[in-house]
C-alpha cells in the first residue's frame, strides 16, 4: 500500500513536515527461493570482456515508479549493474568484466542477485554466472576459401570449453561453432559479399565477440593462368611462379605436378606484404610422370615430356589445368663467329648445338641473362652484352678477360656446359697510309693501318670497315694482320657511286675502322680523304697558256724540267672548301719511275725533273705520264712524254743542261747514245777524252783521229800530235803514245825522210847492210805486244788499245848494225836524207886509247875490263860502277845501264834487272825509280804505264 512520507529537519523533538503529495514511498516483498525462480541467459562469458546482456526470467519483478536506476543485478554480492525491467517476469542487465568483481583467476562462477533499491537490499536466489578463461588461438586450416561458397574450417589453440552459445564471426558474418576438443574448434566459414581478408572473432555468449588474431581470406573464383617458367630440367628444383587470379596463399595450398604434390611457397614483397608471390619447386621428372616415382624401365631413356599442373587446398579437390614440360639438357657445340667481343660492344652470335627449343635464354658470366632468337632444334642466336666498366681490367695491366657463357631453357636453370668467351679491349687505329684516294674510282692498292690492341682471333675475322655514308651499311673487306700493330686491306668500291656529279661536292672523309671479330669495330674516327681525281689539261687562257705538258720530248737520259698544267693538282680549288690542304703532295709516274712534283708559279701548275728512259728501252719512244696523290691510285695515261737519242758528236748531262745538247769539244770524242742501249758502256753525260795515241782538233766529232806516223800523242785529250824525242822510234806505224821504243844499243835506227816510211820496204842504201837484233848484245825484247782483252777496248777512239811492258821497234823500221869505229848506245838514230845519204845523229866514235869499238858495239869497253851483274864500266874507263836508280845493268859485254822501260821501275842501285809495277800503281815512260799511285776513278792493273 502507498505510504505518506514526512521529513524532519529539527532535532529532538522532531518536527515532521509532510512531503508533497506527488512523492510516494513504496514497499515490496523480497523474492526468495521458496516462492521465486530466476533463470539467467546466457550463463557464460569471457572473463576479460564481460559485456553480455543477461536475460533474467522470474516473477514478481517490481517496476520502479519514480527512479529506474535503483533496479539492478548484483554480481558476487558486491558489483551492482543497472537492470532494465521489461515486465514482471523479465529483466536484463550487463555482465561486467571479471576484474570488476573479483581478483580471482578464471574460470570463476559468480552469484547473481536482484536489487530494487540500488543494492541496499538484494535477493538470495543464488543464481550463478560463469566467467571463462580467454581462448588462445594458434591457427586456422584452411586459412581461406572462395568468398562465394561455404568452407569448413578448423581453428586450433588451447583453453577451449564447450558453451551453448559458442559462435565465430568472420567479418560481419556470424556462424556457430562446435568444440572438437580442448585444442580445436570446428566451424563453417560463411559466404561473404566480396573477396577480401576478414578478421575472425569468437564468442561464448553469442553477444560479446573477442578477436582471435586470425584472418580469413575470402578469395574470388580462383583462376590459375600460367606458371613461369613452364619448363625445366628433369632433375626438378625449378622455382616456378604461379600467375593466378583470386588465389590467396594458405598453408594447405599445394601444386600438383602430374603425380607429385609440392607445397606452395609464398614470397613476400616488403612493398606489398598482403599479396605474396606464390611459388613452387618442381619435383623430379620421375616422380611427376610415373606413379611409382621410379621413372622409365630403360636406363638409357631420358625422362622428358609434359605433365599437368593443378592446384588444391585439401589434396582432394583440384582446380586449374596447366602443363609443365621436362626438357632434355640443351648443349652448345660451337659458336659463330668466334666467341669474343669488345669491352664496350654488344655482339650477336649464332649458337649451334642440340635440344634447343623456344624460348631459350643466354647468360654471360654473372651478368643479366637475355632471350635467344631464331631458335630451332639445333640453332639459335644470342646477344652477347658488353662488359661493365667496373669489371674491365685496368688499361695498364691487361687488355682482355676470359670468361664463359651458358644457356637455359627457362631463364633460371643453366646448363653445366659452359663455353669460353673472350672480352677484349677494342682495337684503336693510329695511322692510315695512304690517307687519300679518289672519290669515284676504286683504290688500286692496299692501305696500311697501324694501331693498338690488334689480335688474330681467327684469320677470316680480321676486317677493315669502310663507312662511306652514315645512312648506308658499312663495307667490310678482308684484312691481313702483318704484325701485332700493323694490318693491310683494300676497299672494293669507290667512295662515291659512279655517275654522280661530283663537280661541286666537298671531298669526302671516309671513316676507316678495323675489326678483330664480327661486330666489334674500333671507334677512333680516323678518315681517308676521298677527293676528285686530278687531271692534266691544256690551258689557252690566263697569264700562262700552254699545253698540258711542256716540253713534250726530252733526251734519253732525262733531266728536262717538265711543266704540268691541269685541274686539282694541289687540292686547293676554292670549291673544295674544307678540302684545301697546303701539305698535299703530288707524284708523277713516268713509266715506272715515280717523282714528287713541285709547285709551279700558278696554283694549277706542277714541275718535275724528268728521269732517264725506263729500263734503257729502245729510243725514240713515248712513256705515259700518270698522276697520283697517295702513290697507289693513278690517273689514266692520256698524256705521253717522248724520249730521243743523243746524236753523234754531242753530249748531255741531265742535271746541268735541261734538255739542251752540248757540242763535243776539241781533244774529245762524243759517240752519243743511239737506239739500242743494251750494250752501252758510255753514259753520254760528258765528252770522252782522246786516248794517248789519238787526237782531235775539231768540235762535234764522235771519234778521235789516230796519231799519224812520225809524231806521237803521249797524253789524253790532245788537240795536236807532238814530235818524238831523239832516240825514240815514232815511225813505221801510227798511233804512237808515250810508250815509244828506244832504238836498241849497238844498232842504228834509220829514220826515213820527213819521218815517213817509203812505199818500198827495200833500203835505198844498198851499201848499208841490214842487221838483225842480237839478244846477247842488246837484250832487245822481241816478244809480241800483249793483246788487250775485249772489255778493255774503248770504241770511242781509233787508236789501238794495248798494254805493253816493253815497247818494241816496229818491224817496218830499218835497223842497221852500228858501224865499226863507232859505238851506238840505245837510242842511236841515223837520218835518211831525201837524196839518200845518212846522217848519224847518235853514234859516237871510239877515240880513246885502249878502247875497241867493233861493228855492233853499243859502248866502248877496254879489252881487260868486264862488268858484273848490276855494274857497268864508267864511260871514262875509270872503273866499274853500280847501276844507277831507275836503270838495270845485266853486266857482261852489255855494260851500259839500261833505263827501266814503261811499266817497270827500279828503286835500288846496283840492280841487274827492273821490277814490274804492281796493281794500283803506274810507271809511265823510261827510267822510273818509283811507281806512282793510280789516278782516282781509274783502273791500273799489273805493269800499267798509261791509263
Amino acid at each position: 500500500m502507498p505510504l505518506t512520507l514526512e521529513v524532519s529537519f529539527a532535532g529532538l523533538p522532531q518536527v515532521w513536515i509532510p512531503l508533497p503529495r506527488s512523492l510516494h514511498f513504496r514497499q515490496h516483498n523480497i523474492p526468495v527461493r521458496a516462492t521465486q525462480e530466476l533463470f539467467v541467459s546466457p550463463r557464460h562469458g569471457v572473463a576479460s570482456k564481460g559485456g553480455a546482456d543477461l536475460m533474467l526470467t522470474g516473477n514478481g519483478f517490481v517496476f520502479p515508479t519514480v527512479n529506474s536506476t535503483l533496479v539492478g543485478c548484483v554480481f558476487g554480492r558486491s558489483y551492482f549493474s543497472h537492470a532494465v525491467v521489461s515486465s514482471a517476469t523479465t529483466m536484463t542487465c550487463r555482465a561486467p568484466p571479471l576484474a570488476s568483481i573479483t581478483s580471482a583467476e578464471p574460470p570463476v562462477d559468480v552469484t547473481i542477485d536482484l536489487s530494487f533499491d540500488g543494492g541496499q537490499t538484494m535477493t538470495n536466489l543464488n543464481n550463478f554466472y560463469s566467467y571463462l578463461r580467454d581462448f588462445e588461438f594458434s591457427g586456422i586450416v584452411p586459412s581461406g576459401g572462395l568468398y562465394s561458397s561455404l568452407t569448413q574450417a578448423t581453428l586450433s589453440g588451447k583453453g577451449f570449453q564447450r558453451t551453448p552459445n559458442l559462435f565465430f564471426r568472420f567479418g560481419e558474418k556470424q556462424v556457430s561453432a562446435a568444440l572438437a576438443n580442448a585444442q580445436s574448434l570446428r566451424t563453417i566459414a560463411p559466404i561473404q559479399d566480396e573477396p577480401g581478408t576478414y578478421p575472425i572473432l569468437y564468442s561464448v555468449d553469442n553477444q560479446t565477440f573477442v578477436a582471435t588474431g586470425l584472418y580469413w581470406i575470402a578469395s574470388a573464383t580462383s583462376l590459375v593462368r600460367a606458371i613461369i617458367p613452364d619448363r625445366g630440367f628433369r632433375v626438378g628444383g625449378t622455382n616456378v611462379t604461379l600467375v593466378t587470379t583470386g588465389l590467396y596463399w594458405l598453408p594447405s595450398l599445394a601444386c600438383v605436378f602430374g603425380y607429385a604434390p609440392v607445397s606452395v611457397i609464398p614470397v613476400y614483397d616488403a612493398n606489398d606484404p598482403s599479396n605474396p608471390r606464390l611459388t613452387c619447386l618442381t619435383p623430379p621428372c620421375e616422380k611427376a610422370m610415373y606413379l611409382d616415382g621410379l621413372g622409365p624401365q630403360d636406363p638409357e631413356e631420358d625422362c622428358h615430356g609434359f605433365v599437368t599442373v593443378q592446384m588444391t587446398f585439401n589434396g582432394r579437390n583440384m582446380f586449374g589445368n596447366l602443363s609443365y614440360e621436362y626438357v632434355r639438357m640443351p648443349q652448345v657445340f660451337y659458336a659463330s663467329p668466334f666467341p669474343a667481343g669488345g669491352f664496350n660492344n654488344e655482339v650477336t652470335i649464332a649458337l649451334f648445338g642440340e635440344n634447343f627449343q623456344e624460348p631459350m635464354w643466354c647468360r654471360w658470366w654473372n651478368l643479366e641473362e637475355g632471350p635467344a632468337t631464331d631458335v630451332t632444334p639445333a640453332f639459335m642466336r644470342c646477344r652477347a652484352p658488353s662488359l661493365p666498366p667496373e669489371l674491365q681490367p685496368d688499361n695498364t695491366t691487361a687488355h682482355s678477360v676470359l670468361s664463359y657463357f651458358e644457356i637455359s631453357p627457362n631463364g633460371q636453370d643453366w646448363t653445366r656446359f659452359k663455353r669460353a668467351w673472350l672480352w677484349y679491349r677494342e682495337p684503336q687505329v693510329l695511322t692510315i697510309e695512304p690517307n687519300t684516294t679518289f672519290r669515284t674510282f676504286a683504290p688500286e692498292g692496299d692501305f696500311i693501318i697501324t694501331g693498338r690492341y690488334f689480335r688474330l682471333l681467327q684469320a677470316d675475322l680480321v676486317q677493315c670497315v669502310w663507312l662511306y655514308d652514315k645512312y648506308q651499311p658499312a663495307e667490310r673487306t678482308p684484312a691481313v694482320l702483318l704484325a701485332p700493330d700493323v694490318l693491310r686491306c683494300r676497299p672494293s668500291q669507290p667512295a662515291a657511286a659512279s655517275g654522280i656529279d661530283t663537280e661541286y661536292l666537298q671531298p669526302l672523309g671516309v671513316s676507316l675502322e678495323v675489326s678483330m671479330s664480327t661486330q666489334v669495330d674500333s671507334a677512333t674516327e680516323l678518315t681517308v680523304l676521298a677527293e676528285d681525281r686530278m687531271e692534266l689539261l691544256a690551258s689557252g687562257e690566263g697569264l700562262y697558256p700552254g699545253p698540258a705538258v711542256f716540253p713534250t720530248t726530252c733526251l734519253v737520259t732525262g733531266g728536262c724540267t717538265l711543266t704540268l698544267r691541269g685541274d686539282r693538282l694541289w687540292a686547293e680549288d676554292p670549291i673544295y672548301g674544307s678540302g684545301n690542304r697546303s701539305d698535299a703532295k703530288l707524284f708523277v709516274a713516268v713509266g715506272d719511275h715515280l717523282l714528287e712534283a713541285r709547285r709551279g708559279k700558278d696554283p694549277n701548275w706542277a714541275t718535275i725533273r724528268l728521269p732517264p728512259t725506263p729500263h734503257m728501252a729502245v729510243v725514240p719512244r713515248s712513256e705515259p705520264l700518270r698522276l697520283t696523290r697517295n702513290l697507289q691510285d693513278y690517273t689514266p695515261p692520256i698524256v705521253n712524254i717522248g724520249y730521243n737519242p743523243i746524236p753523234l758528236g754531242t753530249y748531255y748531262r741531265p742535271e746541268l743542261h735541261n734538255g739542251t745538247l752540248q757540242s763535243c769539244p776539241q781533244g774529245h770524242a762524243c759517240p752519243g747514245i743511239g737506239a739500242n742501249q743494251s750494250a752501252l758502256d758510255y753514259s753520254g753525260e760528258a765528252p770522252v777524252r782522246c786516248l794517248p795515241g789519238s787526237w782531235m782538233n775539231a768540235t762535234g766529232y764522235f771519234e778521235c783521229e789516230t796519231c799519224p806516223e812520225g809524231v806521237y800523242c803521249p797524253r789524253y785529250a790532245m788537240i795536236e800530235p807532238e814530235h818524238c824525242d831523239t832516240g825514240y822510234v815514232c815511225w813505221g806505224n801510227t798511233g804512237f803514245d808515250a810508250n815509244l821504243a828506244l832504238c836498241p844499243g849497238g844498232a842504228l835506227c834509220i829514220r826515213p825522210p820527213y819521218g815517213k816510211t817509203p812505199s818500198s820496204s827495200s833500203s835505198r842504201f844498198p851499201f848499208i847492210r841490214r842487221l838483225k837484233a842480237k839478244s846477247a848484245e842488246t837484250d832487245v825484247d822481241t816478244s809480241q805486244p800483249e793483246e788487250p782483252s775485249q772489255e778493255l777496248a774503248l770504241p770511242s777512239t781509233s787508236a789501238p788499245s794495248r798494254r805493253l811492258r816493253i815497247a818494241t821497234v816496229p818491224t817496218t823500221v830499218e835497223i842497221q848494225t852500228c858501224p865499226a869505229g863507232y859505238f851506238c848506245p840505245p837510242g842511236s838514230i841515223a837520218q835518211m836524207e831525201p837524196e839518200g845519204t845518212l846522217s848519224y845523229l847518235s853514234p859516237m866514235q871510239c877515240t880513246r886509247l885502249g878502247i875497241v869499238c867493233s861493228e855492233g858495239s853499243s859502248n866502248p869497253m877496254a879489252s881487260d875490263v868486264m862488268a858484273g851483274p848490276g855494274e857497268y864500266v864508267a864511260f871514262d874507263n875509270s872503273g866499274v860502277l853500280p847501276c844507277p836508280v831507275g836503270m838495270s845493268c845485266p853486266g857482261g859485254t852489255f855494260s851500259i845501264p839500261q833505263p827501266c822501260p814503261p811499266g817497270q821501275y827500279q828503286v835500288s842501285s846496283g840492280a841487274p834487272a827492273c821490277s814490274t809495277c804492281t796493281a794500283g800503281t803506274i810507271c809511265p815512260g823510261f827510267g822510273s825509280a818509283l811507281p806512282q799511285l793510280c789516278v782516282p776513278t781509274t783502273i791500273c792493273p799489273w805493269a800499267t804505264y798509261r791509263v
